[in-house]
C-alpha cells in the first residue's frame, strides 16, 4: 500500500465526491430535516473558488476530502467526508489534525464546524477530538476547538 497524500480538488474528482457524500449524508439529512439529499448544494460548495478543497488519496483512490473557509478567527469546516470503507481507520482523525495544523499555521484561534444533531457518530467523534458545542441552530450543532496555547 502506497502512502496517502493530499491534493487540490480536480474537476474529475467531483462525481466521486458527490457519490461519497450522498452515501454518507442522505439518511442524516432526511432524519434531521425531513428533506431528500440534493447534489446541487454540495456541487456549489465544491465549485466555490473561495474555499480550500483538498482530497485525500491512497493508492490513487480518494478516501476523503474537506472544504474549508476562513470565518473570522476560525477555520470553518464547510464539508468533510470519509469513504465508508475507510471510516474508523484513522482517516478522519488525520484529516482533522491536518485542518487544525493549517489553522495554526495561519495564526487562527481554532477550528469550527457544523454537525447535524442526529449524526451522533460524528458528534461523538468531534467531542473525542476536543471540539465543544458553542451554539445550536435548529438541528445544526456548531462545535469549536481552540488550537492556540492554552493557559
Amino acid at each position: 500500500m502506497s502512502p496517502s497524500y493530499y491534493a487540490p480538488l480536480e474537476r474529475g474528482d467531483i462525481p466521486y465526491l458527490l457519490r461519497m457524500t450522498r452515501e454518507n449524508m442522505s439518511q442524516i439529512i432526511l432524519s434531521s430535516w425531513g428533506l431528500e439529499w440534493k447534489d446541487e448544494t454540495l456541487l456549489e460548495t465544491l465549485l466555490d473558488q473561495g474555499l480550500v478543497t483538498e482530497v485525500l488519496k491512497c493508492d490513487d483512490r480518494i478516501v476523503g476530502y474537506y472544504c474549508l473557509d476562513q470565518r473570522g478567527d476560525y477555520l470553518f469546516v464547510v464539508s468533510i467526508q470519509v469513504a465508508r470503507d475507510q471510516q474508523r481507520t484513522g482517516v478522519g482523525r488525520g484529516m482533522m489534525e491536518r485542518i487544525e495544523e493549517l489553522a495554526g499555521r495561519s495564526g487562527l484561534e481554532g477550528v469550527e464546524l457544523c454537525v447535524q444533531s442526529t449524526n451522533l457518530t460524528a458528534k461523538g467523534f468531534y467531542e473525542h477530538m476536543g471540539y465543544r458545542l458553542v451554539s445550536r441552530e435548529r438541528n445544526n450543532l456548531i462545535m469549536r476547538k481552540h488550537i492556540g496555547l492554552e493557559a
